[in-house]
């Protein structure tokens, strides 16, 4: 009972981190139509743009319903997390949106969505790097007043492996991680044991975040089932930023900060965005 208890949970946070070594088969990526902004009176212009290496991804900038001069914005670049597409992943921004002076660019991997190819490691790293590219390339184009990477779960790692990369990350006003972790295969290997090895650690083994110098908030849930609280503590820990703010609930939940004590939680993230 006890190696298949592990072998449950192995095949749960495979499912989850989605970095398996061998195989492909545990991404969860959909082409549903999740949830529309116009439906909450946001616009939204979407598009596809080009990956390192041609693959097209899809891409949504969604627009403050409350403030159409780029320079009195921030505009945020989203990692979503695991599963469905950018769709679902893109509604967490709708309360934002709606009341304040931000615009948001999210985007799906390859594999997810409407973007082309099959998700794997190298090749969704490289779809970070272009999708910090191009929101660079629209902040200094439209002059908006500041810049930050939000990043859930998966992916953070995505986003962290990516900022590696990106030349301008110096020039970011913040990094905002939620729910998250560095290296998939030491989560697998905290979930399930010596069968946690089976996971890949790809791209991250040897990524030490001394780069990381732009402003910092970690929020993570003390009980959060699918990537336990000491990942993003250590998270908290290692990047040397300038400035670190930490958001903690203890509600047994993955993702949901914005959510949980709203108005307490939702009043501090406006609080690192302004400051």
């Amino acid at each position: 009972m006890l190696m298949l208890s592990k072998i449950r949970a192995l095949f749960f946070i495979c499912a989850l981190t989605c970095m398996s070594a061998c195989t492909n088969l545990l991404y969860y990526p959909d082409r549903f139509l999740w949830s529309h902004p116009t439906t909450q009176k946001i616009n939204v212009d979407p598009f596809m743009h080009p990956s390192l290496d041609g693959t097209m991804l899809s891409f949504w900038h969604l627009y403050s319903a409350i403030e159409k001069m780029a320079s009195n914005k921030t505009l945020i670049l989203f990692f979503h997390g695991n599963a469905q597409n950018l769709t679902a992943h893109s509604a967490y921004f709708y309360w934002l949106l709606k009341n304040h002076p931000v615009d948001v660019i999210s985007f799906d991997y390859r594999g997810y969505g409407l973007s082309e190819g099959m998700p794997y490691p190298q090749g969704m790293f490289s779809d970070g790097l272009a999708a910090l590219d191009y929101a660079y390339k629209v902040y200094r184009e439209n002059k908006y007043k500041k810049i930050m990477v939000y990043a859930q779960s998966l992916g953070g790692y995505l986003a962290l492996r990516s900022l590696k990369d990106f030349k301008e990350r110096d020039a970011l006003n913040g990094l905002i991680l939620e729910s998250t972790f560095k290296d998939p295969q030491k989560v697998a290997i905290q979930k399930a044991s010596i069968l946690g090895y089976l996971i890949s650690g790809e791209g991250v083994h040897d990524l030490e975040l001394t780069f990381l110098k732009m402003p910092l908030l970690v929020m993570h849930d003390r009980r959060d089932p699918v990537v336990p609280f000491s990942f993003g503590a250590a998270l908290f820990k290692e990047i040397p930023a300038v400035k670190k703010s930490l958001i903690e609930t203890n509600q047994g939940t993955h993702v949901a900060t914005m959510f949980i004590d709203s108005e307490k939680n939702r009043a501090l993230f406006l609080q690192f965005l302004n400051e």
